[in-house]
């Protein structure tokens, strides 16, 4: 599995060469980036600073982190509480 930030802006978890969740972001700007927040929103910026796309996620200050499990599936963590996830753990 792999995460990309393709150059359209799309932000694509694939499995393989199989698409499994997209940001559906493409073609909406170039230069994008995605950034972790500080307050747990995941945020796809292109290259002005506006933003894209977002997990519309605002959790307060903690300690946040990204994993990509062994089941395909992408989960943003907050300690060891699930914030968002892509929903993709039936593609493994």
């Amino acid at each position: 599995y792999f995460l990309r930030m393709q150059r359209d802006c799309n932000l694509v978890l694939y499995l393989g060469n199989q698409a499994v969740w997209a940001s559906n972001t493409q073609n909406w700007g170039k230069g994008c980036h995605l950034r972790l927040q500080g307050d747990g929103n995941l945020v796809v910026y292109d290259e002005n600073g506006e933003a894209m796309w977002s997990n519309n996620k605002n959790c307060g200050r903690g300690f946040y982190f990204l994993r990509m499990q062994r089941d395909c599936n992408l989960v943003l963590y907050l300690g060891n509480q699930v914030v968002w996830a892509t929903n993709t753990q039936n593609w493994g």
